[in-house]
């Protein structure tokens, strides 16, 4: 199954800016194409 890290779609690692935008960005990926894990790094 595919993996979506959600810092290539946009995400930032800091509290200063929404992240919402690349996070759904990655779920869609992840719907689009079927399913997949969606995650993000610290």
């Amino acid at each position: 199954m595919a993996m979506y890290n959600v810092s290539d779609y946009g995400a930032l690692p800091n509290a200063r800016q929404s992240s919402t935008n690349g996070i759904q960005a990655a779920i869609d990926a992840a719907a689009w194409a079927g399913g997949g894990t969606v995650f993000g790094v610290r």
